[in-house]
């Protein structure tokens, strides 16, 4: 597997799609970073993977955001909301990497413009879909809802109610796996409460190991699934 990764790391370091997608300023070029410092990783270069991540918060991330937290190039796309949350999505796994990869990094307090990506996901979660006549695409925020707040804290309880009040049961998704600090049992109530959907209980999964969780892989989070399970392989020693 190791021989994979590096070849396909030379790949994205020379194929001219390659390199067009890490010139991009938007969720193109934060998925490019995404995919090498995951490899990187695999392939035992921790430094490699921090040099990756300091470029990325130190140069695309700093013109990403409005003071606001609004996305102006994602926003301008066909679908906004979606294309907001995927690249959010793309930063929290950068930030997780690099906090992974170098645990001195202040990285969660970075900012583009003033803004961090507590403030992207604050100015999401006053948007609606409707508002860009988006469909089947709401789901798309909470696990960024509750990734922030594992890693933010939650002191008002604003995230933890919003994901209450949208009855959607977060800890049936992969990322669960990653926001477990969030959860305690006004957590767990919330996301036992969407569609009647199984989750597992917070002994459960304290006691289970991660491959043992259940989880529903949703569509449009292919990619998102794709990263936890290299991060996993990497964070794990099993390659």
């Amino acid at each position: 597997m190791i021989a994979w990764c590096k070849k396909y790391i030379k790949w994205l370091q020379t194929a001219p799609s390659a390199k067009q997608a890490a010139s991009a300023k938007n969720n193109h070029g934060t998925f490019y970073v995404n995919q090498m410092m995951a490899l990187k990783l695999i392939v035992n270069d921790k430094a490699g993977a921090t040099k990756l991540g300091r470029e990325y918060f130190g140069g695309t991330f700093k013109g990403q955001m409005k003071s606001n937290g609004d996305q102006p190039m994602e926003a301008s796309r066909s679908h906004p909301y979606h294309y907001r949350n995927f690249n959010i999505a793309g930063m929290i796994t950068n930030a997780r990497l690099l906090k992974y990869a170098d645990p001195t990094s202040d990285v969660w307090n970075t900012t583009s413009n003033g803004a961090t990506i507590k403030t992207a996901v604050d100015f999401l979660m006053t948007t609606k879909p409707s508002a860009s006549k988006e469909s089947n695409v709401t789901a798309e925020i909470y696990p960024n809802v509750a990734a922030i707040m594992s890693i933010y804290g939650d002191p008002q309880k604003r995230y933890l109610n919003f994901l209450k009040n949208s009855g959607f049961p977060y800890t049936t998704e992969a990322s669960y796996l990653w926001d477990q600090p969030a959860v305690n049992a006004g957590a767990k109530n919330a996301a036992n409460n969407g569609a009647g959907a199984a989750s597992p209980t917070l002994s459960s999964v304290a006691t289970s190991s991660p491959t043992s969780v259940a989880v529903e892989i949703r569509p449009g989070r292919a990619m998102g699934c794709m990263m936890l399970i290299v991060v996993f392989v990497a964070m794990s020693g099993l390659c």
